[in-house]
């Protein structure tokens, strides 16, 4: 083959990519998270009693594609293994924190032990699914929470972020965490405790609401 036109068929071929890069590479979504900010409200009414495992994630999805893209859903698995003595064998059970709503942080953060003040102020909207533009980025600052009927004691829990988008059929994996809800952490919770969470790592740190250190573990820009 003479030299030119190979010449000219591998400067096609670059084209050609340039262009796929350009204009027609599908949505493609690279994730970041923060760390994670857990709470655990409890709640009564009479004699009923019951508890809301809260959790806030900012959740930032870059689109390095060349078209738009939807994230459709998000969800937050809480899975733990145990005993059970009624059945005498090893079991694994699992609950979906559900995005709730996108807050304002900066309102949120400071009253969060203060569930129905921060949901009458912080709250932007109800969750929804959202756009990506191409060679674009978008941050949502989201809460995630259930309803538990008693208390998950349990020396290891991971928690597991998923995302589901209209480039994908099925859901794909963000980020994970591991925690210890133990009694004492229970307790701590019933005292406007936080916990924050660090990615990939059975780590946390402990904040009491109030307190300085939490203050200044926001300022520095843990939860942006």
């Amino acid at each position: 083959m003479d030299i030119s036109v190979l010449i000219s068929f591998l400067a096609l071929f670059i084209s050609l990519i340039a262009l796929w890069k350009a204009d027609l590479a599908p949505f493609k979504p690279i994730t970041t998270t923060s760390d994670i900010s857990f709470r655990v409200y409890r709640m009564t009414e009479g004699k009923e009693e019951w508890y809301i495992p809260s959790a806030h994630i900012a959740l930032s999805v870059c689109n390095s594609g060349a078209k738009p893209g939807k994230v459709l859903d998000t969800r937050l698995i809480v899975q733990y293994a145990y005993n059970s003595s009624r059945v005498k064998k090893h079991k694994e059970e699992k609950y979906i924190l559900e995005p709730r709503w996108e807050i304002d942080p900066t309102k949120f953060l400071f009253i969060a032990h203060q569930r129905f003040e921060w949901i009458s102020k912080a709250i932007l909207q109800d969750w929804a699914p959202f756009v990506v533009l191409q060679k674009s980025v978008e941050t949502k600052h989201l809460i995630f929470e259930t309803t538990w009927d008693k208390r998950i004691i349990n020396k290891k829990v991971l928690f597991k972020l998923e995302m589901l988008t209209d480039a994908d059929k099925e859901w794909i994996f963000v980020e994970k965490w591991e925690f210890n809800l133990t009694r004492d952490r229970w307790n701590n919770f019933m005292n406007d405790c936080c916990y924050i969470l660090q990615q990939g790592k059975n780590s946390e740190v402990q904040y009491m609401i109030h307190s300085p250190a939490y203050h200044e573990h926001i300022k520095s820009g843990s939860h942006k």
